[in-house]
C-alpha cells in the first residue's frame, strides 16, 4: 500500500541521493513529509505536484463514483456542487451509438427507491431553453434535464413529488499536503479501495524522477525516466482509459 512518504522514498532509492550532508542509504529518506530541505524537500513537492497533474491529465476510469441529487416536489433545478462538492464532471450513460445516441441518468420516485428507475434524458441548454420550460410547464416524472450555464440542473416536466436522479461523476483531484497527507493511501481516493491500485503508482514516482533530472539538465536520467513513464502507462491506459465511442 503506497503513500505519498512511501512514494518519496522511492524517489530518492532512484537517484541515489539525498539533501546535503546526508548520507542515508537511498530509500531511506525522508522518513517524513514534513519540514523537510534542499533535495528531500524538492523530491517532497515534485511527488505532490506529479499526482494532481497525472489525476487531471486524463478521464481516468477510477475517479468516477456515483451520486444522487434530490429533486422536491414543485422543484425544477438543483445545484450538485452545492451536496456534490467533490464532483468535476457528470458522467452521462449512453443510449445507443451513432447519430441518434442520447446521454442519459436515472430517475426514480423517491419514496419507492431505486428499483423505479427510469432515464431521464439530457439536453443541451439551448436546446431545451424556451422548449421545455416555455408557456405553462406541465407537472409529472421528470424526463428531461439539461445544465445550466450557472450549473444549475434542470429538469423536465415540474416534479409532481419528490424524485431522486443517480448519475455517475468525476471527483476533483485529490491534492495532497505535505504536512497533512504523508500516510494517505492514494488507492482509496475517491473512495476506500477505489483509486489507483498501488502496482501502478511507480508511474508517479518516475515522473518525480523526470522532475529532479530536468532541473539539472541531467539528459541521460531524462530519457531513463521517459523510458519507465512510458512502459508504466501502457496498462494503465488499458485499464482505466474508457473504450472510444463513435458518436
Amino acid at each position: 500500500m503506497s503513500t505519498l512518504l512511501s512514494l518519496c522514498q522511492d524517489v530518492h532509492r532512484i537517484l541515489g541521493t539525498g539533501s546535503r550532508g546526508n548520507t542515508s542509504k537511498p530509500g531511506t529518506v525522508p522518513t517524513t513529509t514534513v519540514g523537510q530541505t534542499d533535495e528531500l524537500a524538492e523530491i517532497v513537492d515534485w511527488v505532490i505536484k506529479e499526482w494532481q497533474r497525472f489525476q487531471a491529465e486524463h478521464r481516468w476510469g477510477w475517479m468516477v463514483t456515483t451520486g444522487t441529487l434530490a429533486f422536491a416536489a414543485s422543484t425544477t433545478t438543483v445545484r450538485p456542487l452545492a451536496t456534490l462538492t467533490t464532483m468535476a464532471e457528470w458522467v452521462p450513460m449512453i443510449d445507443g451509438i451513432g447519430w441518434g445516441a442520447r446521454r442519459y441518468a436515472l430517475c426514480y420516485l423517491t419514496a419507492s427507491g431505486s428499483t423505479a428507475e427510469q432515464p431521464i434524458y439530457f439536453e443541451e441548454y439551448e436546446t431545451f431553453r424556451g422548449l421545455r420550460d416555455r408557456g405553462t410547464v406541465a407537472t409529472g416524472r421528470p424526463q428531461f434535464f439539461t445544465i445550466e450555464p450557472n450549473l444549475d440542473w434542470h429538469v423536465y416536466p415540474t416534479p409532481d413529488a419528490s424524485y431522486t436522479i443517480r448519475f455517475d461523476y468525476r471527483v476533483k483531484p485529490k491534492l495532497l499536503a505535505a504536512a497533512s497527507d504523508s500516510s494517505t493511501l492514494l488507492e482509496d481516493y475517491p473512495s476506500t479501495g477505489k483509486g489507483l491500485p498501488s502496482h501502478h503508482q511507480q508511474v508517479i514516482v518516475w515522473r518525480a524522477v523526470k522532475q529532479w533530472a530536468i532541473t539539472r539538465q541531467n539528459v541521460g536520467m531524462i530519457q531513463v525516466a521517459e523510458r519507465e513513464i512510458k512502459a508504466l502507462m501502457i496498462p494503465i491506459y488499458r485499464e482505466f482509459l474508457p473504450a472510444p465511442r463513435f458518436l
